[in-house]
């Protein structure tokens, strides 16, 4: 009895102990046209419709409010104008909305314009007013999978060991120097298969020294995705960009990654130029960029194209993005030609009504692109199947309730003429702060339905603190039936599983996660670890 009166005990923790407010500081992982990635200590104490806020000199600005969680971080919508890079700094308070509006300190709009007059963007500190920061992070992670099946249904276990870094040093020792690094290493593990004969795979997506020169010129060396183009992906090379007022124009001259296993390939040599507008006032926020590229292959012209990128918020309701790719070189056998040709279009929109109600619509059309000294044997055949793969997507968030939240999307796929067609339904409900016993509960639907294959996929998940600000867990349940529409064929399988976070000190963290499945082909069961380390250096 004892036992039970303790376990009670540990699950009423968080609600006897949510009343106390305490603020803690997070940064920016990612960086999207709407939307950031953040990290913070303690995710347990972040909620789904959440504020978080951007510490400025006169206090803190609401910038972004936090849509989805996990254990570790958070994706939160942009609002406000506000503008958020990888590493910047935010803010979440946890405590009544009354004592945050009181800490809030919000510019006071020019009468009678609802305006605030454009500030441009600040230009570099002098060499003597840097300040170098240092921030590091270092994760390791098992993932391993094992068939509980007996005799001639039984498969061999297949595991998988990680280890990521990154870092982001800025003004390195005071001086116009940062270093930005992202790097992942995995290694595929099978039983029965020695260890030095199993397969390995280093990847770098981020390694770039940058210097910014008090002339508001900007000069990055190494391997780095330009936020402003980002349509072209990675570029192992040099960039630099020139600021002048709200314009800016910039280059690249360097190589394109290996399309196979992203290394770096000399053969793809690529370089091109853009130029754009930046605009930020407290109503309104635009980006727009517009530039050419050419790649190459052995010297010969591989593609040639024009790229066009524009994101935008309005009134702190309306984000707008935009992007589109524009072939300009076409050559079939001997024949060079310019016949414009659009590959990649994808617009987006995501209109807040108010606290309660959001609205988000999105359309994409994407081309198979063409290289004509990589592909040079298909290129006769790729334009002949030259068909656009399309897609559209409706997506509403409700949420009627303080504390209860609802969303729902509809998305349809399809190539010309409606061909090899994909309609997708998924719908949410979840609420927060349960009563009496606290936490979240989310339930999700998902209904896929293709030219020949259904699914139904079906899940609950229920999420809180276990120890508060140490202990956190989720326990999920969920099962998913698929049909073949032209035979008899039908699978089903159901996936229960509990994931445990331990804050073992506030920059070292301890997860595991445990399923078990069962279905027609038998039982599986998964086990997952991850171990993470931080530093920061002011």
């Amino acid at each position: 009895m004892k036992k039970i009166a303790f376990f009670v005990f540990l699950l009423s923790l968080p609600g006897l102990l949510k009343a106390q407010t305490y603020r803690q500081k997070g940064k920016v992982t990612f960086v999207t046209a709407a939307n950031v990635y953040a990290d913070f200590p303690d995710m347990s104490s972040v909620g789904i419709g959440d504020t978080l806020y951007l510490p400025e000199e006169k206090g803190l600005k609401p910038c972004s409010k936090v849509l989805q969680k996990t254990s570790t971080s958070c994706v939160a919508e942009i609002f406000g104008g506000c503008t958020l890079e990888k590493g910047d700094a935010l803010v979440h308070i946890g405590r009544g909305e009354e004592e945050v509006e009181e800490e809030v300190k919000e510019e006071v709009p020019v009468k009678g314009t609802g305006f605030q007059p454009y500030r441009p963007a600040p230009v570099p500190a002098p060499a003597d007013s840097r300040h170098q920061r240092i921030r590091l992070g270092l994760t390791g992670a098992t993932y391993s999978t094992r068939s509980l099946n007996t005799g001639e249904g039984e498969v061999p276990g297949r595991h998988r060991a990680m280890l990521r870094l990154s870092a982001n040093a800025r003004q390195i020792a005071e001086t116009p120097f940062s270093l930005e690094a992202y790097m992942y290493y995995r290694r595929n593990l099978e039983e029965g298969i020695p260890f030095q004969e199993s397969e390995g795979r280093f990847n770098v997506y981020n390694l770039a020294l940058q210097y910014e020169l008090e002339d508001n010129l900007e000069v990055v060396l190494g391997r780095k995705s330009n936020r402003k183009v980002s349509s072209i992906g990675a570029i192992d090379g040099l960039q630099f960009e020139k600021s002048l007022g709200e314009f800016y124009a910039g280059g690249i001259v360097g190589f394109k990654p290996d399309f196979v296993d992203f290394g770096i390939n000399t053969d793809l040599f690529e370089y091109g130029v853009y130029a754009g507008h930046q605009r930020r006032e407290r109503n309104f926020y635009a980006l727009t960029t517009l530039g050419v590229l050419e790649q190459r292959m052995l010297g010969q012209i591989d593609r040639r194209y024009a790229y066009f990128q524009h994101s935008g918020t309005f009134f702190r309701k309306l984000n707008l993005f935009g992007s589109f790719e524009l072939d300009l070189y076409d050559k079939v056998g001997e024949t060079v030609s310019i016949n414009p040709r659009l590959v990649n279009l994808y617009v987006s929109a995501t209109y807040r009504f108010n606290r309660k109600f959001s609205l988000r619509a999105s359309y994409d059309n994407r081309r198979k692109i063409i290289y004509y000294e990589t592909y040079k044997t298909e290129v006769e055949e790729l334009l002949a199947d030259d068909q656009a793969r399309q897609g559209v997507r409706l997506s509403v968030q409700v949420r009627p309730l303080r504390y209860l939240s609802t969303s729902v999307s509809i998305s349809r796929r399809f190539e010309s003429e409606n061909q090899n067609l994909s309609d997708n339904l998924n719908g949410r409900i979840s609420y927060a702060k349960l009563p009496a016993v606290g936490g979240r509960l989310s339930l999700t639907y998902n209904l896929n339905r293709s030219a020949y294959m259904q699914s139904r996929v079906f899940s609950a998940s229920y999420s809180r603190a276990l120890i508060y600000r140490k202990v956190y867990g989720s326990f999920y349940y969920r099962r998913g039936a698929f049909s073949s529409l032209s035979s008899d064929y039908a699978y089903d399988r159901w996936y229960a599983g509990a994931n445990l976070s331990y804050r073992i000190t506030r920059n070292l963290r301890f997860s595991l996660l445990a399923e078990i499945s069962d279905g027609s082909s038998g039982k599986t069961f998964r086990l997952n670890t991850k171990i993470s380390k931080r530093w920061d250096y002011k």
